[in-house]
């Protein structure tokens, strides 16, 4: 039997992306289409690149209320949906429907919580990874040697352990405290005044964890770092519980229904036409024998 490789997408994630970096894609009738467009054609590259046997795309559903409680502002910050975005969603989720792609939610909870859970469930059972497709920094506390990130955009490197320590200082393991002291401004969670991603790497390499470091803070220098720590560490002890992700979550989840399987070609030749997707429809009509 071949072997197996999971791809997880963050379905809002990839749509957001899409709907602002194409401009001006419209119908004839003047229907929007950019988002519609990019999305199908960023899922069939990552297919194309990944070569996956078992594929999902996770939607947000809500924002859990152990969060809110923790940080009221939290992502209060985010703009609405612009209304040419919020059009095309249900189109994106009748091309996934046609194409045969599985679409996980799960009520009052956010993306990457699903996504970390089903990481968790898939890796023992995917023997050629889980590939977790996002941008969002809060993911990278999930890379294992088996779970990796595949950044959304273009022909990006993929995310493995030695890349999060590349990029942030600090191993998978350590990001949840790395995180909770830099904070993360695109979801309006503050850090610690005056601790910035250089000097959180610095701490967590040569202390470990926050716990470590609070444990030997009056050993910590110079004392004006040491103040800034202490300040803020009912800040750290917030954050971490909000930028800790969930991988337990309740899916009751067989992964044999994530298998790559063949779309409903009229349904998705009927929907290519719709939508004026041209160059999509004729390839599905004039597939390339080579």
């Amino acid at each position: 039997m071949g072997r197996k490789r999971l791809l997880v997408c963050d379905g809002h994630n990839i749509v957001y992306r899409s709907f602002f970096a194409i401009k001006n894609l419209s119908r004839a009738d003047g229907f929007p289409i950019n988002a519609i467009f990019g999305f199908i054609r960023q899922i069939d590259a990552l297919k194309v690149r990944l070569g996956p046997t078992h594929i999902a795309i996770v939607f947000d559903a809500g924002i859990p209320e152990r969060r809110m409680k923790l940080l009221e502002s939290y992502k209060a910050q985010r703009p609405h949906m612009p209304e040419d975005l919020r059009s095309q969603i249900e189109p994106i989720e009748e091309y996934l429907k046609h194409a045969r792609i599985p679409v996980l939610t799960v009520a009052g909870e956010e993306a990457d919580d699903v996504m970390g859970t089903i990481a968790h469930l898939a890796e023992r059972d995917m023997d050629d990874g889980v590939m977790l497709v996002s941008s969002d920094k809060d993911l990278l506390q999930l890379v294992t040697e088996r779970t990796l990130i595949c950044p959304p955009s273009g022909n990006a490197d993929l995310i493995g352990r030695q890349e999060v320590l590349d990029k942030t200082g600090v191993n998978p393991e350590q990001i949840v405290d790395w995180l909770a002291m830099v904070g993360d401004s695109a979801d309006n969670i503050p850090g610690v005044r005056g601790v910035g991603p250089k000097t959180a790497s610095k701490l967590l390499k040569q202390y470990g964890s926050l716990d470590s470091l609070y444990m030997s803070l009056e050993e910590l220098k110079p004392a004006g770092l040491r103040e800034k720590m202490e300040a803020g560490r009912g800040i750290v002890e917030r954050n971490r519980e909000l930028m800790r992700l969930d991988t337990d979550l309740d899916l009751d989840l067989d992964l044999d229904r994530l298998a790559v399987c063949d779309p409903d070609p009229d349904a998705l030749l009927g929907f290519f036409e719709e939508y004026e997707l041209k160059a999509m429809a004729k390839r599905l009509r004039e597939p390339e024998l080579f």
